[in-house]
């Protein structure tokens, strides 16, 4: 293993009632880097993602970030330092506004922090048309499609160091497999 590597999960162990899901897999992964994990369901790749994100914890093994082990490894933590994932099925409040559901992973504030709704309105129309996604940011998030719902969760990640994109293969066809190959070689271009 190489010392440039950004993320690197070693020798990770996961079992569920005693079916493993994961045994002594390891993973790595350097900067501008596009990895593929593929397998039958059931093969153990989202609950790998899950372990990097923080969402699952691991029976045994180790997650690094830049060569540092990550001790105690949870959504919170992962966010901070970088690690986002997007899961086949987008987390949205369907109720919410697309601008809402943007804001929720972009904006930090406090309960007695007043909501400036033009400047958020602005702020994810930019990030929409930066991504290329036609979608109103005063449209209910419930309303979308997944096509559109996954454009939506794709901009609320943030400031990232690793993305790690979960896409279900009857979700692709050949125009949603060239707009999944665009946006994680447009993603991996930034570092």
């Amino acid at each position: 293993m190489s010392n440039n590597t950004l993320l690197r999960a070693i020798n990770i162990d996961k079992s569920y009632a005693g079916v493993h899901a994961l045994n002594q897999a390891s993973f790595e992964l350097r900067a501008e880097e596009v990895h593929a994990l593929i397998g039958e369901n059931g093969a153990g790749k989202s609950t790998l993602i899950k372990i990097i994100t923080g969402a699952v914890l691991p029976d045994s093994g180790t997650i690094q970030l830049n060569g540092t082990t990550i001790a105690q490894n949870s959504p919170r933590v992962a966010k901070q330092l970088g690690i986002a994932a997007m899961y086949q099925q987008p987390a949205l409040f369907p109720e919410l506004s697309v601008a809402e559901n943007i804001a929720i992973g972009l904006e930090e504030s406090s309960l007695l922090s007043r909501v400036n709704w033009r400047n958020r309105k602005r702020k994810a129309s930019e990030l929409l048309a930066r991504v290329g996604a036609n979608i109103d940011p005063d449209a209910e998030a419930g309303e979308l499609t997944l096509e559109a719902g996954g454009e939506t969760h794709r901009l609320n990640r943030g400031d990232v160091a690793a993305i790690l994109r979960e896409v279900g293969h009857r979700w692709i066809n050949s125009g949603r497999a060239h707009a999944v190959i665009y946006s994680v070689t447009e993603g991996s271009a930034g570092g």
